[in-house]
């Protein structure tokens, strides 16, 4: 990207599977009904998270470990 070439994640058999675990765990994310559940998952997904962090469904990110959130975070997607 910084070079101004298209941003192309998953170059590489490494980052490769580390992008299919994370779209799987959004995939579960979006797909949980309890709020218990989310939290646990989202502070999988996400490299730090505050205690209360909340993102609506649906909530899509290719890695996660690079994404930080601070205290009382909520974010809906539309």
């Amino acid at each position: 990207m910084p070079t101004g070439q298209v941003y192309n994640p998953g170059q590489g058999e490494e980052l490769m599977a580390e992008l299919a675990a994370c779209k799987a765990k959004c995939l579960r994310y979006n797909q949980l009904t309890t709020a218990a559940e989310n939290k646990e998952l989202l502070k999988e997904i996400l490299g730090q998270t505050s205690e209360n962090c909340h993102i609506e469904p649906n909530f899509w990110c290719d890695y996660g470990w690079n994404i930080k959130v601070g205290d009382n975070f909520y974010a809906t997607i539309i």
